[in-house]
């Protein structure tokens, strides 16, 4: 049996690239057992072959290549090692779970955006059955009747971003509270919506939308367009007798986020039947 294989072999027996051997040999990870003087090629011991699969087994835990070397190297204990695993499993849980938020939000982006291309019934009131919700909020200062073109708007907005995103949360649905008062829409918060699977539940800034009924409306485009799907609401529920809360949920489920043309923005007011 040969003593010594080239680069080469070791590349093929070990499903390693001849570039990652000689990287490892740069930084002192593995070097080959003999380099010949004149040709200087490098050349492998049988016995090196087992150190590739530990190299290779630690990198696949996502241990860096540092890390990998002072394990292999420096013969740390089976106690120093298990600290560096358990370090590595608690990354992993944290990206695991930052994962899921991201799959999470993305799930609910496409839900929005197929239910906002295949929906019809703009325009029209409709009943929907809502499950316990909450948000991250912050209050428009003195309450606002017009949202557009509206710097504090846009900046209470951020602030609320700031919050999940010091939480590494991802965002959800944007949307605004609004009351009626004297015929006239008055906004009072700026929110995000939040899932439940967030750190953030108990946060200070958390309100809850309750579970329930709700008469619902939906329209395409800008807030501008807004007030005219009130007075169709309103409309209904005088004209049906129904009993309603005095706080308004306007949502958009396609915004910004999800399009540049404000056209393909897609809003849902609602009220909670009582």
């Amino acid at each position: 049996m040969k003593k010594y294989i080239s680069i080469g072999e070791m590349s093929k027996i070990n499903n390693i690239s001849i570039q990652a051997l000689r990287h490892y040999d740069k930084i002192g990870l593995l070097k080959p057992s003999y380099i010949d003087e004149n040709s200087k090629y490098r050349y492998y011991a049988i016995d090196q072959i087992p150190y590739v699969d530990v190299i290779k087994s630690l990198k696949y835990m996502g241990l860096s290549l540092e890390e990998i070397r002072s394990i292999v190297l420096e013969s740390e204990s089976l106690e120093e090692l298990l600290i560096k695993l358990e370090e590595q499993k608690n990354l992993i849980d944290k990206k695991i779970k930052e994962l899921k938020n991201i799959k999470s939000a993305l799930s609910y982006k496409i839900h929005n955006i197929k239910e906002g291309i295949t929906r019809k019934d703009f325009g029209s009131v409709y009943v929907k059955r809502m499950e316990e919700r909450k948000y991250v909020y912050i209050p428009l200062e003195n309450g606002k009747n017009d949202l557009t073109n509206d710097d504090s708007v846009i900046l209470a907005l951020r602030n609320v971003g700031l919050i999940l995103e010091k939480e590494n949360i991802i965002e959800g649905c944007i949307g605004v509270t609004s009351v009626i008062e004297e015929n006239k829409i008055i906004y009072e918060d700026i929110f995000i919506l939040i899932e439940e699977i967030s750190s953030i539940y108990n946060h200070k800034n958390i309100k809850v939308i309750p579970s329930g009924e709700y008469l619902c409306v939906l329209y395409r485009g800008v807030e501008t367009n807004s007030e005219n799907y009130y007075k169709k609401l309103l409309k209904f529920i005088e004209e049906n007798n129904y009993k309603v809360d005095d706080k308004y949920y306007e949502i958009s489920l396609i915004s910004g986020i999800a399009t540049v043309n404000p056209d393909d923005y897609i809003v849902e007011i609602q009220i909670l039947i009582t």
